[in-house]
């Protein structure tokens, strides 16, 4: 299953990407076969979606360790839709968010060596050889403001998009029933208004009074499902990674965002990778 979903996430990104890429592309026969193969995708993965559904709703009840168990006691109306959509989210934080924020983490340390050699540091006092694990999460506080500055600078999810659900005025302006919204946490994240020195990479800076102004996840009843599993993954790859190996960017190298499904970096990330001794 996990080949296949690989495979057919992939695909839907590689897909959107160009289609974001190429939005006034005119009509032709290869724009239909591109149609055909990502709808393919849709149905394949809502397939397997629906079996790990179904098989969740088949085992003991357990809402603490069980995702669709806590959805069914949701005080909301939970359909199938809804299910589905929801188990996307983690299957799309396990594969293309995490992986950007990944990316873009480990530049940002190689970029800033002083706050590489905290965190080379805090792993060692914290783990020494010991494999990271969900108890060792919340014991390297230095790490987590490294990642929480790096989701600021580069949130994956760049653009939210919500529908009104009623009129209302924001700011002076009208805004009616069914109106869409394009929010940026991009921007929002880069306004002098919230934050001092926006483009400088800065863990120890203080988080801005308004609460909307640090959303990397977005917010509210559609905030990602998938911010635990992201945290989680973050906390275990990137002290895995620094326990085995020194890791540098080659001299002058500089990479930029490329705004497209998530927030990646452009090229991607280019790493010197030494084995150490782990002693």
């Amino acid at each position: 299953m996990i080949d296949t979903v690989e495979r057919e996430l992939s695909r839907l990104v590689e897909i959107t990407n160009e289609r974001m890429a190429n939005a006034l592309a005119f009509p032709g026969p290869k724009k239909k076969k591109i149609f055909k193969q990502f709808y393919q995708s849709i149905e394949t993965l809502d397939f397997l979606i629906d079996d790990l559904i179904a098989r969740a709703k088949r085992a003991p009840n357990d809402p603490e360790h069980n995702m669709v168990h806590a959805f069914m006691q949701a005080p909301y109306e939970v359909d199938e839709v809804f299910l589905r959509d929801q188990v996307k989210t983690m299957v799309f934080a396990g594969h293309e968010t995490t992986s950007s924020v990944l990316s873009w983490t480990l530049y940002l340390l190689a970029k800033n060596p002083e706050w590489l050699a905290i965190v080379e540091n805090e792993i060692k006092n914290v783990l020494g050889t010991k494999a990271p694990s969900l108890e060792s999460m919340d014991l390297m506080p230095e790490l987590t403001k490294v990642f929480n500055e790096s989701m600021r600078l580069y949130p994956p999810s760049w653009s939210l998009g919500r529908i009104c659900e009623n009129d209302t005025d924001l700011l002076g302006h009208p805004i009616e029933k069914g109106d869409v919204f394009i929010i940026s946490p991009y921007l929002i994240h880069h306004d002098p208004k919230h934050w001092i020195d926006p483009e400088v990479f800065n863990p120890d800076r203080d988080r801005p009074a308004h609460p909307m102004a640090y959303i990397p996840f977005g917010s509210g009843p559609r905030a990602c499902t998938g911010e635990m599993l992201a945290r989680m993954e973050m906390m275990i790859i990137i002290p895995t990674l620094i326990q085995h190996f020194k890791i540098e960017l080659p001299q002058g190298h500089t990479v930029q965002p490329a705004f497209q499904v998530s927030l990646r970096p452009e090229g991607g990330v280019p790493l010197i990778l030494t084995r150490r001794k782990l002693t």
